[in-house]
């Protein structure tokens, strides 16, 4: 039998636990609301770019307005990449909490990076391409912010694939699942790189492939190295989840989960909108439209199973 000042402690930790899982509830609907209006206003932007003639019939930039576009496209996606990254990580932090978090953000940063810097110099990874100035600041010819896309991908292959195949946005794997679910994870995340490669490196000029590849311009290559990548990342992490696995329920989780699915959906719906060249607006409905849809039904056998847990009696203190 509790006494009384241990209730009133109890009652006060959870307390404050709530209250601290509503604010990063709260900054994860902002962010993923940022992370819609900057992609919004950028193809808008790109949409008035191609009426007033600054990029041509053929996709590419007027020389003329070469410095003033790249200056503006560096701007516009460090926003929607950081605002996409910020997401992913106060989401992260809310479902997988702050250990795991900063692990996945670690193995990404370091292995992203150090991926993109070997392919850019030796073209072994991805295949012989290099970076224009069109995504900003760089660190050994990588965009600042490559990296961190490479979080945000991963971070949303991991929950979608999860809620796939086990419908939850996270748990304890032993080995052989954490194989089979990598394995899953690197292919929705390179599908992905299906709609996002012939954009960037198309239209608005952000990488650079020499020579051209057989998919839109894009090697397939590229997407070996893609998959291989976000493999590596993602054994890696779910390896040092199957021993770090947090115990503790959230009362919003159930809803939390289903941020990742809604920001994977709004990307289905802006490339099936503005995916270039036209061909991939198709592709983008099954390549990222398919796993949200999936995602969505393990979302929903999730939420389902969690409330019927909620519903449960609880026993008598």
């Amino acid at each position: 039998m509790q006494g009384a000042w241990e209730r009133d402690l109890e009652k006060l930790q959870m307390g404050k636990k709530r209250a601290y899982e509503f604010v990063l509830f709260s900054l994860t609907v902002l962010l993923l609301i940022a992370y819609a209006a900057a992609h919004m206003s950028h193809g808008e932007y790109v949409d008035g770019l191609a009426d007033t003639g600054v990029i041509t019939a053929a996709g590419a930039i007027a020389p003329e307005h070469q410095a003033e576009v790249e200056k503006k496209n560096a701007w516009h996606y460090m926003a929607i990449i950081m605002a996409g990254a910020g997401f992913a990580f106060i989401s992260s932090l809310y479902l997988l909490r702050p250990k795991a978090t900063f692990t996945l953000l670690g193995l990404c940063l370091v292995i992203g990076w150090t991926a993109e810097y070997i392919g850019h110099t030796t073209g072994l990874i991805f295949g012989d391409y290099y970076y224009t100035d069109a995504l900003g600041w760089k660190l050994g010819g990588v965009p600042i912010v490559i990296p961190f896309a490479w979080f945000m991908v991963g971070y949303l292959a991991y929950v979608i694939t999860n809620l796939i195949i086990v419908q939850t946005p996270a748990r304890r794997s032993g080995f052989k699942m954490v194989l089979w679910l990598s394995v899953i994870t690197a292919f929705i995340g390179t599908s992905y790189d299906l709609v996002l490669d012939t954009l960037l490196s198309g239209k608005l000029q952000a990488w650079i492939w020499d020579p051209k590849g057989d998919y839109f311009g894009v090697p397939f290559h590229n997407y070996i190295g893609w998959w291989s990548v976000l493999l590596i990342i993602s054994i890696l992490f779910r390896w040092f989840q199957s021993h770090n696995f947090p115990r503790r329920k959230l009362k919003l989780s159930a809803w939390a989960a289903l941020m990742p699915i809604i920001a994977y959906a709004m990307l289905t719906y802006n490339y099936a909108r503005g995916g270039e060249p036209v061909e991939t607006q198709l592709i983008s409905i099954f390549a990222l439209g398919v796993p949200t849809l999936i995602g969505a039904w393990g979302w929903y056998v999730f939420r389902t199973e969690y409330n019927a847990r909620a519903d449960e009696p609880k026993p008598d203190s």
